[in-house]
C-alpha cells in the first residue's frame, strides 16, 4: 500500500494493526513512513535564470525566454511532526530499535536539511550506546549481533560526508567528535577530523590527526603522503622527507611521482 501511495487504504490498515497489538514495534516504523509520505506534495514555481535539470521555458510575445516553470517537492511541517512524534514513542518503548533513529534522521534530511536536528537524533544514538554496550535491534526486534558498529560508522560517516559536500563544516565537525568519542581509533573519522583541522589552517592538529592514523595503519601511504606534505608547510623538511620516501611505498603512481618530485625539491633546497 505504502509503495502503491494508497495513502487511505493504508491508514486504515495501520489504525487496524494497532486496535489489535497498540505495542507492535512495526507499527512505529509504518507511522513514520506513512506521515513522510503523505506529508510531501510537489508545487511549481517560475524562475527567471533556467535550471539544471529540463524544465519548461516561458517565452514572451517577441519568443524571448522570460522564466522557467519548475516543480520541486515540499513537505508540510505538521503531518511530519505527527511522523516524528510516532517514531519517539517507538524510540521510548523499544530504545534498543537502532532502525528507529535512523529512520526519523533520514527523513530529517531529506525533507528539511535540519541539521541541529540530525545532530540531536545521533547524540541520542551514541549516548544510549553507552548504556545497552552496542547491544542494537533492528526490524522485527531482530538482534544486530556483531553488525551494530559498521552499520553506526558508515551511517554516521555518510552524514557527515553530506554535511562537508554541504558546506556546514560546524556540524560536521560536531559529528566527528562524537564518532571518535564512541571510536576513538576509527580511521575514518580521524581523517574526517585532519581534513578539517586542515581547512581550518591548524596544520599541528591536522598532522597529529594523520600521524595516529598511520599508527593503526602504517601501510597507508597516502596517509604517509599528507603527513610528509604538513611537515613540508611548516618547515620541517627533513621529516617531511622521512614520510616522502615513506609514500614512495604507494601503489598509486600519481602518489608515487608526486613524493619523488617533493623529495628533489626538498633535496634541492636543503643543499642551497
Amino acid at each position: 500500500m505504502l509503495q502503491q501511495g494508497k495513502a487511505d487504504s493504508l491508514k486504515v490498515h495501520i489504525e487496524a494493526w494497532e486496535h489489535t497489538e497498540p505495542n507492535n514495534a512495526e507499527i512505529y516504523a509504518l507511522w513514520l513512513n506513512y506521515y513522510y509520505t503523505t506529508a510531501s506534495k510537489e508545487i511549481v514555481n517560475f524562475q527567471e535564470e533556467g535550471p539544471l535539470e529540463a524544465s519548461l521555458a516561458i517565452v514572451d510575445s517577441t519568443g524571448n525566454t522570460v522564466s522557467y516553470m519548475v516543480s520541486s517537492v515540499v513537505y508540510d511541517k505538521e503531518t511530519l511532526q505527527k511522523g516524528y512524534d510516532k517514531i519517539d514513542e517507538g524510540i521510548a518503548l523499544y530504545p534498543n530499535r537502532l532502525d528507529f533513529y535512523f529512520g526519523k534522521i533520514r527523513v530529517i534530511i531529506t525533507c528539511s536539511k535540519n541539521y541541529p536536528a540530525c545532530i540531536s537524533e545521533f547524540e541520542k544514538v551514541f549516548a544510549r550506546q553507552k548504556v545497552n554496550k552496542g547491544k542494537w535491534d533492528w526490524t522485527f526486534n531482530q538482534p544486530l549481533e556483531n553488525g551494530s558498529d559498521s552499520l553506526i560508522i558508515n551511517n554516521t560517516q555518510s552524514y557527515i560526508t553530506a554535511m562537508l559536500d554541504a558546506g556546514e563544516n560546524t556540524y560536521a565537525t560536531q559529528l566527528i567528535n562524537m564518532g571518535l568519542q564512541a571510536y576513538p581509533n576509527n580511521v575514518y573519522f580521524l581523517a574526517d577530523k585532519a581534513a578539517i583541522l586542515y581547512h581550518s589552517n591548524d596544520l599541528k592538529g591536522a598532522l597529529n590527526a594523520y600521524l595516529k592514523i598511520l599508527k593503526i595503519a602504517p601501510n597507508d601511504y597516502l596517509v604517509a603522503y599528507n603527513i610528509a606534505y604538513l611537515y613540508e608547510n611548516m618547515g620541517y623538511l627533513k621529516k617531511a622527507s622521512k614520510y616522502y620516501k615513506l609514500a614512495t611505498k604507494a601503489t598509486q603512481p600519481e602518489i608515487v611521482q608526486s613524493a619523488n618530485q617533493a623529495l628533489d625539491d626538498i633535496q634541492k633546497a636543503l643543499s642551497r
